[in-house]
């Protein structure tokens, strides 16, 4: 079999390996490219939990400041794995789907306890953070 890969190669690269040793061609041909983007220095302090959509909201979020004891709310496996290998502790993980990271929360983060942060790309695929706060949650 044939398999084509579109992520970006530290993304995939396990997997091509993993392909490659079951007998598969594998192309990659990654479609997008993911950067960092500048954003205003944060306090961390003024946040009871954050959320990751994605492996790469932790890999690009300054989190140097951060208590690593702090609510972390993880959208999948593969999130939560890169919160754990940073040194967050209470991580909930809602198995790769922004509805179940949604009801996650909502089930887990009293909103009397404070805000959340909410870490993503400039561009989402979901109002998560909307959603949350017509819930009346305090999201930044």
């Amino acid at each position: 079999m044939h398999i084509l890969l579109t992520r970006p190669l530290e993304d995939c690269k396990d997997l091509i390996i993993k392909f490659k040793s079951l007998g598969h061609k594998v192309s990659h041909l990654p479609v997008i490219k993911i950067q960092k983007i500048d954003y205003e220095e944060l306090n961390f302090n003024e946040f009871k939990g954050i959320i990751f959509t994605s492996a790469n909201s932790v890999k690009n979020l300054n989190i140097s400041n951060v208590d690593k004891q702090i609510d972390c709310y993880c959208v999948g496996s593969a999130t939560e794995n890169i919160a754990k290998k940073n040194g967050f502790q209470n991580i909930f993980c809602a198995e790769g789907n922004v509805n179940n990271l949604k009801e996650i929360i909502l089930q887990n983060f009293d909103q009397k306890k404070g805000r959340l942060l909410y870490a993503s790309g400039e561009m989402i695929s979901s109002s998560l953070d909307r959603d949350l706060i017509s819930e009346g949650y305090l999201v930044k």
